[in-house]
């Protein structure tokens, strides 16, 4: 599997890589992508930790505070649905191209186009 922290950090790495195995791979599209997924994923993280903040504090609002919370929650949940139907299309095809990523060469490996 491909070390996803050392591609984020040092993507020439893997541009170089992509090169030298003379691959067709739309890696400058795979980093916008994975970018995306990082940003929706934290996004959706926040949003469950704001509703078990909410669910916790229930028990100590009063009736028209819990009204206006419970309203809230019905709209971060319908954002959350959108953000989790846009990941899913985001990551068939940040997928796509992860799996097509070569894995890094040896670096006693000989570049050329032929095996001998």
């Amino acid at each position: 599997m491909i070390d996803l922290k050392l591609v984020r950090t040092n993507p020439e790495l893997m541009k170089d890589n992509i090169k030298k195995r003379n691959l067709d791979v739309d890696f400058d599209a795979f980093l916008l992508m994975d970018k995306k997924v990082l940003e929706i994923r934290q996004r959706l993280d926040e949003m469950k930790n704001q509703k078990n903040t909410f669910s916790k504090m229930m028990g100590t609002l009063t009736p028209e505070e819990r009204t206006k919370k419970l309203e809230e929650l019905k709209f971060l949940g319908e954002d959350q649905t959108l953000l989790e139907e846009e990941l899913k299309l985001l990551e068939k095809d940040y997928f796509d191209i992860l799996y097509r990523l070569p894995n890094f060469l040896d670096p006693t490996a000989a570049i050329g186009d032929d095996d001998g």
